[in-house]
């Protein structure tokens, strides 16, 4: 068993001792035989891979003979090199070979009766950064980019001994990877991103009798992945409860793991049977399982905090949801319409009451996967390989630059609706290195720093973009796109959120963009996934990385132009956005306002003209949030949930969102004059606030360091006119829907 499993782990360096087929069967006979037995027939078979065809009535006879010996003393002296290189690895690796260590076990009853466990969540993929962290601490604790890794890789690894404890730990997790993936190994995971607690519960599916029970603690991405579908199927059939976690309250539960980190209480039948099982998400405490099971479903469903803005730790009936194979099949069919029950990907919802509304986007059969050949979705360029020495595609040099095409964006500069959210500091460092950036003080023309620029002339550059299907002689970024984060965090405030861009534009692979033939159908898109209701799709699947596999599956429905026309006026911040909206702007009758403010008056559909100019844009914060909150609207009655059912969504998935919602209060020019928001409103304590937010009259200033803009930075003074409102997100839905109802009969 060492042999075998000393094969997967072979030291890279002593690559000629690997045994051919012929001795590796030679020695395996010399160790069960305690002699090598003439195996010719069995040579043949395995070099003709006639296996198939052999007399397989003959391995008794030539394996397990009664008389068989086996004599362990003396396989140094006959296996020499390999035998050194087996027993070294052994111990290394320290194998754990179940079914000999614990052989009365498996005779007498099978398996074990319980299996318990908080096994390692860690990927099974190779990187360089930890091994070299051993040698360098600074790479952690001064989060080293990617690019400065590379650059002192090399010096790192000048010492020989540093080399070979790099190559060794190369070695073992190319090697677990290996042995997990191949069929054989782990048939339940073969085609999947293996990570250590995947083959943790597989193995416990083999070690476990058939009327015991595993217990596991471990992360859900198998329930949610798109390429874990015969493992789950696997999960579903053993499951009984599944009860899921957010590590928000790190002090009670674990410590050392990050507090938006999600995870579950798994229990698992020893046997496969009738999918039925017991799901609690979204839960803080174990507490809160024994209140909910317990509890006689009388008065309202809490949300995910209480009215003191802490996670919420009350049970209720209602958060039971009993899963069995109808309820797969239905809200399984959100991600995966046609697949199997058994296969579709869990939603994780906070209530029974939640399924009604994910229900009825299963009814919408239009998905994005269905325009395949008139859009793409790409990731561009990889942060690393883009910047090979060997052949460099882009440099970090972080600046402004006045040319489009010598930009290359990251993550940070986009949000909601934003392409022009945040702005890279001249020492950008890590993602806390950003501003907010003012868009009442950009110039028509702005284009924000970068950290990356090309080092390659254009039409070389253009030349590696990949070409757009419905156009061979266009390429991705020649078109307008919906961009977004490759990489989101159920446990944030927002998730799936896009922003436009513009065509030259480039970005690296933390963010993906989709480019369409049609414009009308980006517009779509961008309104689609700035909505509320597909954030709650997003969060309920636990989703975490944006790719195709998810994007593909997303309801397409037709938007009311005023949807299409508020999303219009949220991207379209500067000049680079001219032709798009003079192209769509004209084509959009858009309905003014859905509620008074004095910044409303002169921001909105009234005062725009079909070419652009500065005031197409939405630019104060007060007239955004009013056409975001139009926008989730719109695209709820769309999907055609209720108004309540919109209200529902909001108060049980956006704790985050309420808290800020809370905490905000605007001025008559719409600005937010005070927020919980980083980098938003005055820089003044609740405390001092309090003093000042009932102002009936008057102005309070503010003297800011603004380093957004080129040449800066710049001393500016910004005026907070009074009265300072603060809106209820709720009663705004209410009046926007009783408006867009009348409307759009």
């Amino acid at each position: 068993m060492d042999y075998w499993c000393a094969l997967w782990f072979w030291p890279v360096e002593d690559y000629k001792v690997l045994p051919s087929r012929e001795e590796w069967l030679e020695e395996m006979s010399l160790i069960l035989q305690g002699e090598s037995a003439d195996l010719k027939g069995m040579r043949d078979w395995m070099r003709q891979e006639a296996l198939a065809e052999a007399d397989v009535l003959s391995e008794p006879r030539e394996l397990g003979a009664s008389h068989a010996t086996v004599d362990l003393k003396t396989l140094p002296t006959v296996m020499v090199e390999r035998h050194r290189i087996i027993t070294k690895v052994a111990e290394e690796m320290k194998f754990l070979h179940w079914e000999l260590e614990f052989a009365d076990f498996f005779r007498d009853a099978g398996g074990f009766d319980l299996v318990l466990g908080n096994p390692p969540w860690v990927k099974m993929d190779w990187s360089i950064k930890e091994p070299l962290a051993e040698f360098e601490p600074q790479i952690v604790l001064r989060k080293w980019s990617a690019d400065q890794i590379v650059r002192r890789r090399g010096n790192i690894l000048e010492e020989k001994r540093r080399h070979q404890d790099v190559t060794s730990a190369c070695k073992v997790s190319l090697g677990q990877s290996a042995f997990v993936r191949h069929p054989l190994n782990q048939p339940l995971l073969a085609g999947t991103q293996p990570n250590t607690y995947k083959a943790f519960l597989a193995r416990a599916f083999e070690l476990v009798t058939p009327d015991g029970m595993i217990g596991f603690v471990h992360p859900v991405g198998h329930l949610r992945g798109a390429h874990d579908n015969c493992f789950r199927q696997a999960c579903y059939e053993r499951l009984r409860a599944l009860y899921q976690f957010s590590n928000a309250r790190t002090r009670y539960m674990f410590a050392d793991v990050s507090s938006t980190r999600t995870y579950a209480m798994g229990l698992y039948a020893g046997t496969s049977g009738t999918i039925g099982f017991r799901l609690i998400a979204n839960l803080y405490d174990p507490v809160t399982v024994e209140e909910c099971l317990s509890h006689d479903g009388a008065g309202p469903v809490p949300g995910l905090k209480d009215e003191k803005g802490d996670r919420e730790l009350k049970g209720h009936r209602s958060r039971v949801v009993e899963v069995d194979g109808t309820y797969l099949r239905l809200l399984g069919s959100v991600l995966d319409p046609g697949l199997s029950p058994l296969e579709a990907r869990l939603p994780l919802l906070h209530a029974r009451a939640l399924a009604d509304s994910l229900l009825k986007m299963t009814r919408i059969p239009r998905r994005l996967g269905d325009l395949e050949g008139r859009y793409l979705q790409d990731s561009m360029w990889h942060e690393t390989a883009g910047r090979d020495p060997a052949d460099p595609v882009f440099q970090r040099k972080t600046a402004f630059y006045d040319d489009p095409r010598q930009m290359i964006l990251s993550g940070p500069v986009f949000s909601l609706a934003n392409p022009l959210a945040k702005c890279p500091r001249s020492q950008c460092r890590s993602s806390n290195d950003y501003d907010v950036i003012d868009l009442t003080a950009i110039p028509d023309d702005y284009r924000p720093r970068v950290n990356y620029t090309p080092v390659l002339a254009w039409n070389e550059y253009r030349h590696r973009v990949r070409t757009v299907p419905w156009d061979s002689e266009a390429r991705h970024l020649d078109c307008y796109r919906v961009i977004l984060k490759e990489y989101v965090d159920p446990g944030t405030e927002r998730t799936l959120q896009c922003a436009l861009i513009p065509e030259a534009l480039a970005h690296v692979h933390v963010c993906e963009s989709l480019s369409f033939e049609d414009p009308q159908n980006l517009m779509t898109v961008c309104a689609l996934w700035n909505a509320l209701p597909y954030d709650f799709l997003t969060k309920s699947f636990q989703i975490t990385h944006i790719r195709t596999t998810f994007t593909s599956c997303l309801s397409l429905v037709n938007l009311p132009e005023t949807a299409l026309h508020r999303t219009l006026q949220l991207n379209c911040l500067t000049t680079a956005y001219a032709s798009l909206w003079e192209d769509l702007a004209p084509r959009y009758e858009a309905l003014g306002w859905t509620r008074s403010h004095p910044c409303l008056e002169i921001e909105g559909p009234a005062t725009i003209s079909q070419t652009w100019t500065r005031q197409s844009a939405l630019r104060s914060d007060f007239a955004r949030r009013q056409a975001l909150l139009e926008i989730d609207v719109m695209v709820a009655q769309a999907l055609e949930l209720t108004l309540e059912e919109l209200i529902q969504i909001y108060r049980f998935m956006f704790p985050t969102t309420q808290g800020y919602e809370e905490n905000t209060w605007y001025d008559q020019n719409g600005r937010m004059v005070w927020s919980r928001r980083a980098g938003k409103g005055m820089s003044m304590s609740r405390k001092e606030w309090e003093k000042h937010k009932d102002m009936r009259k008057g102005v309070l200033c503010e003297t800011i360091q603004d380093d957004t803009l080129p040449d800066g930075p710049y001393e500016r003074v910004i005026e907070y006119v009074a009265p300072f409102i603060r809106p209820d997100l709720i009663e705004d839905y209410r009046m926007a829907w009783e408006y867009f109802e009348k409307h759009h009969e």
